[in-house]
């Protein structure tokens, strides 16, 4: 039981860090398919991405070590998650990409995004490991096991 419950955990918090990179990355690949969603100017959508991409970097910055301390109480095995994001986050991708298809491919060309979404994804495993680990310094320093 308790064994599942920390399984449980470890997915919960990979997929709110895919679902945060998701929100992040969504908006390069696919600002004119928002734009039509949306019915926002392509400029107002880039500036309002950019915010969003910052503001969540921040709080999640905050948040992160804190859910990871609270769900898995200090274990180790949170580490994981720094794997564990991917499927999560491609599946989101795919998710997105089928409830709202492109119809007009031509005007998503933006291949430049593809530089940003391979650094963000190459960053990012580092990033969870980063925020894990302060999630276990955390753990420790309540204990006060730290030296």
């Amino acid at each position: 039981m308790f064994l599942d419950q920390r399984f449980l955990r470890l997915n919960g918090i990979s997929i709110l860090y895919a679902f945060v990179l998701f929100i992040a990355v969504e908006p390069l690949l696919n600002g004119y398919r928002i734009q039509m969603l949306t019915g926002l100017p392509l400029s107002r959508l880039e500036t309002a991405s950019t915010i969003l991409y910052l503001f969540g970097f921040i709080v999640s910055s905050f948040v992160f070590p804190i859910i990871t301390n609270k769900w898995m109480k200090g274990h180790k095995v949170a580490f994981l998650s720094t794997v564990l994001w991917f499927p999560y986050w491609v599946l989101f991708m795919l998710l997105f990409a089928f409830l709202f298809p492109n119809h007009h491919p031509s005007d998503d060309d933006n291949y430049g995004a593809a530089f940003l979404i391979m650094g963000s994804l190459i960053f990012y495993p580092f990033y969870i490991f980063l925020m894990t680990g302060i999630s276990l310094i955390i753990k420790q320093h309540k204990e006060g096991t730290v030296r």
